[in-house]
């Protein structure tokens, strides 16, 4: 019976000794897998780090080039984004005013007599106020910063008068 006890007590002793031992190599492998993990991290953070420096080094180009150009130009990087929607606005209101012309138009190829003359003399009329307003906004390419202010006023209130004449025509 004691060397049953003795054999029981040896198997549990390599039991034992290989559960230390797969543990052992768990916290090794476990620590091995979180010294990868940083040095992992440790490379990311250097590369965020260099992709931050040049990031902040074309910022610094980027307000040397402003700094250095001429104050027109400067204005012009400023209102482009605003000049751009303004056109895009002022274009597709000349379309939809556009539509009312050809309307009216169709009416004056349908009249007959007196009320064609006046409906072909109002077309005439508005086709050139047309392409006058279309040529002023065609120039706006040319505009610069200092001139954009009084541009745009001549140009509203040029497609506020042709909006008019076209409103007043179509009743």
């Amino acid at each position: 019976m004691n060397q049953k006890i003795n054999t029981l007590f040896a198997v549990g002793a390599l039991g034992a000794s290989l559960a230390l031992s797969a543990c052992q190599k768990s916290a090794r492998q476990q620590q091995e897998e979180a010294t990868e993990a940083r040095r992992e991290l440790n490379e990311t953070r250097q590369e965020a780090q260099k992709d931050i420096a040049e990031a902040q080094r074309r910022v610094r180009e980027a307000e040397a080039e402003v700094r250095a150009a001429p104050p027109a130009a400067r204005a012009d990087a400023v209102l482009a984004p605003n000049r751009d929607e303004y056109l895009k606005n002022h274009r597709d209101e000349l379309a939809e005013l556009d539509r009312k012309v050809a309307s009216l138009e169709a009416d004056a190829a349908k009249a007959s007599g007196k009320a064609k003359a006046e409906l072909d003399a109002k077309v005439k009329r508005l086709k050139e106020q047309r392409a006058a307003v279309g040529r002023q906004l065609d120039s706006a390419a040319t505009v610069t910063g200092a001139a954009w202010s009084s541009f745009t006023a001549n140009l509203d209130k040029a497609m506020d008068d042709f909006e008019g004449a076209v409103e007043k025509a179509v009743k």
